[in-house]
Formats: structure tokens, C-alpha cells, sequence
């Protein structure tokens, strides 16, 4: 068989912190109430249990044998057309994995590419008012073997098959998996099931902040709960500024 070195694609939609780690990246979901979480790709699906308390340590973990984990520099590509930013939490921050649902341990990609930007405020303090687009989703680039297996281990130590068929229809030398974090299908014009969830995004990191939108007058931008808008939010110890 002919080796299928090329990219794969790692795309996160809903709630996380992302955790930069030497070897490999912790991708921690806070406690969002009604909030289901996934793991997909075009030939398999899987749900992500967690726990209701306590669920850092209850960890699945990614594991791709064609995946080239790099150890070296992360790029975050530009912010492109929209301006779109990803927020980064204070490098000197801990994780408490007491406010965490679960966590997926994947490897360190070469390229974090933002998403599904909304515009609101990060609130430090009450004396600042900046609205900005943030990132809601983020997208990981792995060069990679596609013919070699792909896995997820659960916390239990079993093994879910996720690799991918050598006729896929998509483009040559590409794969795709997708993990969500979403909630109910329900209009929310006034985001508050972002807010709640950015609020215990926070209690991971211990830190204050606070998303305000604002009066938005005439102009309601009402969307589904399939995406909360709650931001991503990385913890990168190579990034000393709140914004990537």
C-alpha cells in the first residue's frame, strides 16, 4: 500500500482550555450545564462521559501512529481577514482539573488555526470596555501517515477505532476529526449560555474574567446552541500577552 503522508486535521468546537504541555497538548471541557461532548470522524463516533466533579484526571487520549508530534514551536497563523484572536491565559496559571468535565491528551500540532469568531468583551476588570472578535473553535495540523491507525483511549484503557478508509471521499492526502462540546438547540440572542459557560471556563484557571456583549439595540444576533460562542482559551507557557 502506498504511504498516505498528509495532513490531518484536528478541529475543536465549543468550550475547552487548551493546555500546551512539552510532549503533548491537554484539552481540558469546564462543567457546562446540558452540555454534550463528542468525538467524530467521517467513519466513527464516540461520546465523551466525564464527570460531573473532578473530571481532570479523567483523561482519554488521542492516539494517532502516523502522526509526526512536534516538539518544537507552535504557529498561530494569522488573524486573517476578521481579525479573529484567541485568548491566552496568563503563562504563571494552574490548572484546577477539580473544575473539569474530562480531558483528551493529544499530541503538540505544528499549526493552531482560530475559528467561528464572535464578537464580545473579555472583562479583566470593570475599568475597560474592548470589544473584539474571539475564536470559538480551534483547528490542530498534524503531518501525518493516514494509513497508520488512529485510536482513542478511554480512561477505562479501552481502545475506540477511529483510522481512517483508504477510499475516503474527501481531498487527497486529508483526514478530518472533529470533537464538540455543545449544548441544547435553542435560540439565545443574548449569549447567556456563553457567558455561563466562559464563567466556568474561568474556574479551570482560577482566574476573574468575564464576558460582557453589551446593548446590542436593534440588532439581535440570535444563533443555536449547537456552537455556546464561549471562547477558547489556551494556556501556552511561550505566550506572555492576553491575546494570540
Amino acid at each position: 500500500m502506498e504511504t498516505a503522508v498528509g495532513t490531518l486535521v484536528l478541529t475543536f468546537h465549543g468550550p475547552f482550555v487548551y493546555h500546551i504541555q512539552p510532549g503533548a497538548i491537554n484539552v481540558y471541557a469546564p462543567i457546562c450545564a446540558n452540555h454534550r461532548a463528542g468525538i467524530s470522524t467521517a467513519n466513527a463516533e464516540y461520546p465523551f462521559c466525564g464527570r460531573q466533579k473532578n473530571g481532570g484526571d479523567y483523561t482519554y487520549v488521542l492516539d494517532a501512529a502516523g502522526v509526526q508530534n512536534n516538539y518544537g514551536d507552535i504557529k498561530y497563523p494569522g488573524q486573517g481577514s476578521h481579525k479573529c484572536s484567541i485568548l491566552a491565559a496568563p503563562p504563571d496559571k494552574s490548572v484546577d482539573k477539580s473544575q473539569a468535565r474530562f480531558c483528551l491528551t493529544v499530541p503538540r500540532p505544528t499549526q493552531i488555526y482560530r475559528l467561528n469568531a464572535t464578537t464580545t468583551s473579555v472583562m479583566q476588570d470593570n475599568s475597560k470596555v474592548e470589544r473584539k472578535n474571539w475564536a470559538t473553535g480551534l483547528s490542530f495540523y498534524y503531518p501525518c501517515d493516514l494509513t497508520k491507525y488512529v485510536s482513542l483511549i478511554t480512561p477505562e484503557k479501552s481502545s475506540v477505532d477511529l483510522s481512517f478508509d483508504s477510499d475516503m471521499p474527501s481531498l487527497p492526502n486529508y483526514a478530518g476529526i472533529e470533537v464538540q462540546h455543545v449544548g441544547p438547540d435553542a435560540d439565545d440572542a443574548e449569549h447567556l449560555d456563553a457567558i455561563s459557560c466562559f464563567d466556568q471556563t474561568m474556574k479551570i484557571l482560577n482566574l476573574p474574567w468575564w464576558l460582557y456583549y453589551g446593548q446590542g439595540g436593534l440588532i439581535i444576533d440570535a444563533r443555536t446552541g449547537a456552537d455556546c460562542h464561549s471562547l477558547a482559551v489556551v494556556l501556552d507557557p511561550n505566550v506572555t500577552r492576553s491575546t494570540i
